[in-house]
């Protein structure tokens, strides 16, 4: 395919990239389960209510990771929600084998969930 870009091309990529610098805003009277579920809603959520109102730099990035800089190393740290999960299904569930929980997951014990 060729690099050059029609009129019209060049119009809807216009009206895209419009679309995408608006930050999205947060309509919802209540937050629910389908805000947890990505997509628009969760979108919504993440840029028209949490950004806004925890206004940081890094938090304006929108990454998806958390940022930290060790000995002069910048380093990205982030996690597999399943992780996470996994070491609740295991230790307050009691669930034996996290394949059938998540199907292809590479889970290993990370041991950072305390019971009281």
């Amino acid at each position: 395919m060729g690099g050059v870009v029609s009129e019209r091309e060049s119009k809807i990529l216009s009206i895209i990239e419009t679309a995408r610098a608006k930050r999205a805003k947060f309509r919802d009277p209540r937050i629910t389960m389908s805000h947890g579920a990505g997509g628009k809603a969760t979108t919504s959520l993440v840029e028209g209510l949490f950004v806004p109102a925890f206004a940081s730099p890094s938090l304006d990035a929108l990454g998806d990771a958390g940022a930290v800089r060790v000995d002069g190393l910048d380093l990205a740290l982030t996690t597999d929600y399943r992780q996470v999960l996994g070491e609740v299904v295991t230790r307050a569930l009691g669930a034996e084998n996290l394949e059938t929980v998540f199907p292809g997951a590479q889970l290993s014990r990370a041991g950072f969930l305390k019971l009281v």
